[in-house]
């Protein structure tokens, strides 16, 4: 994802946040999902460039899942979020967690 901000590629950048958003699903971190999902949305849409056929499965699967977690009502909120706030914020955040995630791996892999 960082390397991706640095070319500046709104389509590029979405694709990243579209396979971030799953990860975050699958690490059960639902608001953040559909926050993640929202800032790739409006980032293909403000590009024109719409989602590809293959990888519609793998988005709906991914706010499906935040759906079933969270309720319909917490999921359009989540959505609203992510689609306030400012893009680099949520990437910002994104990249952060991920960050932490290696250091904590890598305390752990020393013990």
């Amino acid at each position: 994802l960082p390397m991706f901000r640095t070319f500046v590629s709104s389509p590029y950048t979405a694709w990243c946040l579209e396979g971030v958003a799953a990860l975050l699903s699958a690490e059960a971190r639902y608001a953040l999902a559909v926050q993640t999902c929202a800032v790739a949305a409006a980032l293909r849409t403000q590009a024109q460039t719409p989602l590809p056929p293959s990888e519609q499965a793998a988005f709906a699967r991914t706010v499906a899942d935040a759906r079933t977690a969270l309720g319909e009502p917490a999921l359009r909120a989540q959505w609203k979020v992510g689609t306030r706030r400012p893009h680099s914020a949520i990437i910002a955040q994104v990249i952060s967690l991920r960050t932490h995630r290696r250091k904590l791996a890598k305390i752990a892999a020393q013990k």
